[in-house]
Parts: structure tokens; sequence; C-alpha cells
């Protein structure tokens, strides 16, 4: 089924969304009216003024968007009102993943009719730009991108976070040899290191906990089970005290704990906490070499 042709103010609020998340500020700025009005998506963006939407739109990242909707829901001799919503995802490349929906509502003022103005073109093609002599008197955005912490109008932690686990899973899943042990009741057990949680001294042998929930003991010290299968040599594997070393990429946060994101809090030692906070946040920005970086030693039993 054919997609219906947009109105003049469906298309300039279109032009006026991916102006902003291009960033370019010249642009708005010739479209808002002398009395704009605003209400941002933050609880703390009741009302908001061009220049607010000026600085926001340099620090967005740059979206594409999908399953775009622009209605125009009523209209005057003066003025006109558009409603909509749009999905966008970070653009490749930003070192960052996202993704989301949010909604709006504007509304433009029409050019009056003995105040026409004469056509203007877009440098970029040469055509018609969409709504000229419009101008925008009130824009509202109705709810917020989630995870957004305090003060941001883009949840660059989250976003930023999704994208370095991304890429410590994708360094983990490079390595693609089992780890073949064999636990105290002599039975084979199989898996990668993709799949390890943690490993935690047991006395003189190791236990090793897998992402399915499962474990396995086996007769080896924890450095021994370092060293044969190679865990600092692949991403992401830290040594939280002695006897315990985790796979960065289950870790949820890091304090005086390490909270996994299955909810299993690890004690840190106290004399390795801050070379421990480092190496995580190493960890996470996907260098291989993260006991070099980040100054934390090889595993002891």
């Amino acid at each position: 089924m054919p997609q219906r042709e947009l109105s003049e103010a469906e298309c300039l609020t279109r032009e006026l969304i991916h102006r902003f998340y291009m960033g370019d500020g010249a642009w708005l700025h010739n479209r808002f009216a002398a009395d704009f009005a605003g209400i941002g998506a933050q609880p703390e963006q009741y009302r908001i003024c061009v220049e607010d939407i000026i600085i926001n739109a340099a620090a967005v990242p740059d979206l594409v968007f999908i399953n775009e909707v622009y209605e125009q829901i009523a209209q005057t001799d003066e003025m006109v009102i558009v409603m909509g919503q749009y999905e966008a995802y970070i653009a490749p490349g930003q070192e960052m993943v996202f993704a989301d929906m949010q909604r709006f509502t504007v509304v433009w003022r029409k050019p009056t009719p003995d105040k026409q103005p004469t056509p203007a073109h877009d440098s970029r093609d040469h055509a018609p730009i969409c709504g000229d002599g419009w101008r925008l008197i009130h824009w509202h955005l109705s709810n917020p991108l989630r995870a957004s912490a305090p003060g941001e109008r883009f949840p660059n932690q989250m976003a930023g976070d999704t994208s370095r686990t991304m890429s410590l899973m994708a360094e983990q899943k490079q390595y693609r040899r089992e780890i073949q042990v064999q636990d105290v009741n002599s039975v084979v057990r199989r898996f990668l290191l993709f799949d390890v949680t943690y490993a935690e001294s047991d006395g003189h042998n190791t236990v090793i906990h897998t992402a399915d929930g499962g474990s396995c003991t086996v007769h080896l010290g924890v450095g021994a089970f370092c060293e044969r299968f190679g865990l600092f040599d692949s991403a992401g594997f830290i040594q939280v005290r002695r006897g315990v070393v985790v796979n960065a990429l289950y870790v949820r946060a890091v304090g005086e704990d390490v909270r996994l994101v299955d909810g299993t809090m690890l004690p840190v030692s106290q004399r390795k906490l801050s070379a421990v906070r480092t190496a995580f946040a190493v960890a996470r920005r996907g260098d291989a070499h993260v006991r070099d970086s980040a100054g934390v030693d090889g595993c002891d039993d």
C-alpha cells in the first residue's frame, strides 16, 4: 500500500527532527518564532528556549530514523499542529549503540498571506525549502529517551556501555577454542571462555561458574586454571581478590563488591580496589591486555 504524501507542515516537521539530530544549528535557529516556548523530555525541562535546543542539537549523536509518523491534527488560518513519533538508532561508526522511540507535538505559525516570502532553495539539491516562512512556536517532547542520567539529554553512558559490552563480547567470541576439563566426579565438561562468568578457588580446587547458572569443580588451583586456559590472554578476565577471577562481560557494577548481572556479589580486595576498578574500565573499552594496562597482576591461588 503506497504511503500518503506528507502535508507541508508534516514535511517541515520531519525536516525539523532530522536537522536537530544532524546538529544543524543555523537551520534550526532560522525556524523558531520570536515567541517560541518549548517543553523538553527531561523532568527539569518544563520550559526551554531556542538556545537550549541549539545547545542540545550540538551534543546529540547522529541517528538513523525508522518508523517515522507525522500527523497533522489541527489547523487554523494562522497555525498548524503536528504530532508524531519516531524510532531511531545510532548511526554506525560512533562507538555507541542505542535505539529508542520518542513522541512529539509541534505547533507552526504559517506566514500571513500579505507576507508570503520568495521561495528559497536548499543548497544541497536546489529544491525549494519546505515550509519557507513558517515559524515554530511550540515543541513538546512527550517522553525522555530511556536510561538517561540526570542532566543528560541523551543516554550517553548507557549507549556507550552497550557499545563497549558488544565489543568485548565480539572479542571473546573470537576465542573459539573449547575448554575441556574433567571435574572432581570424573565427568568431562566442555564450554567456551565466553560462557565463563567467574572462577573461584575451593581449597586446592577451582569452581568454574557459567552463564547458564551451572558450575563445575576441577582439580586445579585458580592460578593453574587461568594459566592453562589462557584467561588473561583473552579479553576481560580480572582478578578481584585472591582466588577469584571475573569475566568483565557479566559485571553490572563495581564498588566494594563486584555485582554480576545475575545478582551475585563478589567482595573486592581493598588493597586492589583501585586497580580492579581501572581494570574493568579498561576491559569495557575492549583492551585485550587488561592486566598490563590496569596493573592487576597474574592470578593468585
